[in-house]
């Protein structure tokens, strides 16, 4: 998943914005990261899956 979740984040940084993990998770489903398993959600509830997930004050969430 670490090289999907680097052609999302921020120029100079190790974080993506919450957009960008709701853009990932189509890449997830389809298994390109060769995890196996992602969540079963719709489309439309991508968005609340990270409702909950702090970002930092640049609206940024880091990889670890």
């Amino acid at each position: 998943m670490r090289p999907v979740f680097k052609e999302y984040h921020a120029e100079g940084k190790k974080s993506v914005t919450k957009e960008s993990l709701v853009e990932m998770m189509p890449r997830l489903i389809t298994d390109e990261c060769i995890i196996g398993k992602v969540p079963n959600v719709t489309d439309v509830e991508f968005q609340g899956l990270f409702a909950n997930w702090q970002a930092d004050e640049a609206g940024l969430i880091s990889w670890h």
